[in-house]
C-alpha cells in the first residue's frame, strides 16, 4: 500500500563513520540576520540519525537568512519550501490519523511534490531517485519534473511565491542558505524533507520589522535543548536493549516508539564467542558488514554532474546469500498479514575479505546469522 507518510531508513555499516569531527557541527552564525537550523542530529554523544530539524521553527525578519546545516550520517535529507509545500502540509494536517496512514488524497497528489524515493514496486537498490528532489530545484510556477533534474538550478532569494524551493540532497557539513527577500510578506512558511515528508518538517515565521525575533544564540539553544532530550530518550532505549540482549544476539539499530530518530548502533556493541560460535543480528533497515572498502560506506552518492543515486556496492551482499523479503505482506493494512520471522544463515566465515549481508529491508522479525571459524576481533 502506498503510504502518505514516507520513511526511508538509512543503511548503517558496522564500521560506518559517526559523522563529521568538526567542532562547529552545532554552530550558529554570529552574523546579524542569520540563524542556523540543524538538519538531523549534530550530537557527538550517541550515533543518532534523526528524522527532525533542530529547532523545528524560527522567527525572523524579511531580509534575514535561514541557514540549514547538514549533519549527514547516512540518512539522506533535503530542505524544501514553497507554495506546494505549504498547501501539502495543510492538506495533511486536516486528515484523520487513519487517513494519514493511507494513500495520499488526490488533492495532495495534484501538487506533484517530487519525493526523492518514487513509489515503485522494485527492490530499493534498483530505485532510480527523483532528481528534482535529489538536486537543487527552484520552480517559479507549475511543477517540478518527476525524475529529471530541474533545468534552472540557480538559487534565487526566497520571496514566498515559488511553488518549489528545494536544496537537493545535503551531504555532510553542507549548508543550504535561504536568503529571505526584503519584501517577503509576514507570515508562516513551512519546510519539509523530500525523503521523509510530513514526518520531518518545520516552519519559518516572518514578522514585521518592528517585531521581536530570535537571536542566533536563542535559535541554537532551542535546537540543542530539543536534541538533548531526544538523545536522552534514545540512550535509555539503547541501555535497555543492551541489558536484555541474549547471549550471541545483537540488535542492529535501536529506536523507540514515538521517538523520531534511531540510534545507529549495535546493541550490545561487543560480544565474545568461542571459535566456531555464532552471532545473530536482529535486523532493521541495515547491513552487517566487515572489512568494508571506503567506496561501500555511504548509501547515497552524488556524481560530478550532480546526479544523486543509491550506492549499489552498499546495498549488494558480499560473500553472503542474497535476501528476498518473505511473502505475507508487510503488516501495513487489514488485507496484508504480518510476514513470518526469517533467519538468513550466512554460513561460516574466517574473517578474511569483505563480507556484507547487503541491505536487508526487514519487514517483521528478520535475523542474520554468521558463524566465525577463526579467532580475532
Amino acid at each position: 500500500m502506498k503510504r502518505f507518510v514516507v520513511l526511508i531508513a538509512a543503511v548503517a555499516l558496522i564500521a560506518a563513520a559517526c559523522g563529521s569531527d568538526d567542532d562547529d557541527n552545532a554552530s550558529t552564525s554570529d552574523s546579524d540576520g542569520t540563524v542556523e537550523i540543524q538538519v538531523d542530529a549534530s550530537t557527538e554523544d550517541l550515533n543518532v540519525e534523526a528524522i527532525a530539524f533542530f529547532p523545528t521553527d524560527v522567527t525572523v525578519h524579511a531580509g534575514d537568512t535561514v541557514s540549514f546545516k547538514s549533519n549527514f550520517r547516512g540518512e539522506p535529507h533535503t530542505v524544501a519550501l514553497g507554495t506546494s509545500i505549504d498547501k501539502g502540509l495543510s492538506i495533511f494536517d486536516n486528515l484523520s490519523d487513519e487517513e494519514k496512514d493511507g494513500p495520499p488524497p488526490k488533492e495532495f497528489e495534484a501538487l506533484k511534490i517530487p519525493f526523492l524515493f518514487p513509489e515503485e514496486e522494485v527492490p530499493i537498490s534498483e530505485l532510480e531517485l527523483n532528481q528534482s528532489a535529489g538536486q537543487p530545484c527552484f520552480v517559479t510556477t507549475g511543477f517540478a519534473p518527476a525524475k529529471a533534474p530541474c533545468t534552472d538550478q540557480d538559487q534565487p532569494e526566497f520571496d514566498g511565491t515559488a511553488s518549489l524551493y528545494n536544496s537537493g540532497f545535503l551531504a555532510s557539513d553542507e549548508t543550504f542558505d535561504v536568503e529571505l527577500a526584503d519584501d517577503l510578506a509576514p507570515g508562516t512558511y513551512q519546510f519539509l524533507c523530500l525523503v521523509h515528508g510530513p514526518e520531518m518538517r518545520g516552519k519559518i515565521t516572518v514578522v514585521g520589522e518592528d517585531a521581536k525575533v530570535q537571536t542566533p544564540a536563542e535559535v541554537k539553544a532551542a535546537g540543542d535543548k530539543a536534541e538533548a532530550e531526544l538523545v536522552e530518550q534514545l540512550r535509555a532505549v539503547v541501555d535497555k536493549t543492551t541489558t536484555e540482549a541474549a547471549s550471541g544476539e545483537v540488535q542492529a539499530g535501536v529506536s523507540g516508539e514515538e521517538i523520531p530518530a534511531e540510534a545507529i548502533v549495535f546493541a550490545p556493541d561487543e560480544v565474545s564467542i568461542p571459535v566456531g560460535g555464532t552471532v545473530t543480528w536482529k535486523m532493521g533497515f541495515h547491513t552487517v558488514s566487515f572489512n568494508h572498502p571506503e567506496s561501500a560506506r555511504v548509501d547515497v552518492v552524488r556524481d560530478k554532474d550532480g546526479t544523486v543515486h543509491l550506492n549499489k556496492q552498499t546495498f549488494a551482499p558480499a560473500n553472503s546469500p542474497a535476501y528476498s523479503p518473505p511473502e505475507g505482506g508487510q503488516g501495513e493494512g487489514d488485507e496484508e498479514s504480518e510476514p513470518p520471522p526469517v533467519t538468513i544463515d550466512a554460513g561460516k566465515w574466517d574473517g578474511d575479505g569483505f563480507h556484507s549481508s547487503g541491505f536487508i529491508e526487514a519487514h517483521g522479525d528478520t535475523f542474520y546469522k554468521l558463524t566465525f571459524t577463526k579467532a580475532g576481533t
